[in-house]
């Protein structure tokens, strides 16, 4: 019963199998080929010392609390689970005003969610979505008060996903014994959708440079591309740390 469950879920969603150091690689290249192109394009709008004071680039690095919102009741034993993700990118930061700034980011972000099912004390299973987009997010920062070398701010916009790569685990226990398999081709018909848009609204603080940032990224657009199967949503919880290079 337990296999049946789980394999009905996989079947919705197919995944690219990848390993986790493939999956780090990729992310590492892809993070200094946008780090350099944003580095060049606010240093190009910055040259003269008055802008260059009004203009940032903050990198930052965090940890993702995910899950899939799915529209639909799972049947008893069976639960919709939270996936562990990350995110690293840049932060392009132009000043408006003293209190309002405009920022465009680059980012990998690291979604997913999970689905366990427990039928009995021995007998258990779990399916993990694991996806990494490339994120670029749109926005106001609102400093709320600024004294010293301590901020504290607000921040609200949008992002649009575009998905890269990503895998399915899945895992059943029966006793002792523990099976496991990744599947591959997340992406199509019977899978996932490579773009996913979305809000971004949050808090932070920031003290010599140094940012702490906790965001909510709620995402909008169905991504299953299974045009029969219940609509599913992602949702984020994060953790970041940002350093400003520059700028104030």
């Amino acid at each position: 019963m337990l296999q049946n469950i789980l394999m009905a879920k996989a079947q919705k969603r197919k995944r690219f199998k990848i390993t986790k150091s493939g999956l780090w690689g990729k992310s590492i290249i892809l993070l200094v080929g946008m780090v350099l192109l944003q580095n060049n394009n606010l240093y190009s709008q910055s040259k003269d010392s008055s802008s260059k004071k009004n203009s940032s680039i903050i990198p930052q690095v965090g940890l993702n609390i995910a899950r899939i919102s799915i529209s639909e009741e799972f049947p008893d034993g069976v639960t919709n689970s939270v996936f562990i993700g990350y995110n690293v990118g840049i932060t392009g930061e132009i000043l408006a005003t003293n209190a309002l700034a405009v920022n465009v980011g680059l980012s990998l972000c690291n979604r997913g969610g999970a689905i366990t099912a427990i039928l009995n004390k021995e007998t258990s299973g779990k399916i993990e979505s694991s996806l990494l987009y490339l994120d670029i997010p749109i926005g106001l920062k609102y400093y709320i008060w600024k004294k010293n070398n301590f901020k504290f701010f607000i921040h609200a916009g949008v992002y649009l996903g575009i998905a890269i790569i990503g895998n399915v685990k899945s895992t059943t226990t029966s006793g002792t014994r523990t099976t496991t398999s990744t599947e591959d081709d997340v992406f199509g018909e019977n899978g996932y959708k490579r773009i996913d848009i979305g809000i971004n609204a949050g808090i932070g603080a920031e003290f010599k440079r140094i940012q702490l940032i906790l965001n909510n990224q709620i995402g909008i657009a169905n991504i299953n591309a299974n045009s029969s199967a219940k609509s599913s949503r992602h949702y984020v919880f994060s953790i970041s740390l940002g350093y400003r290079l520059f700028g104030k």
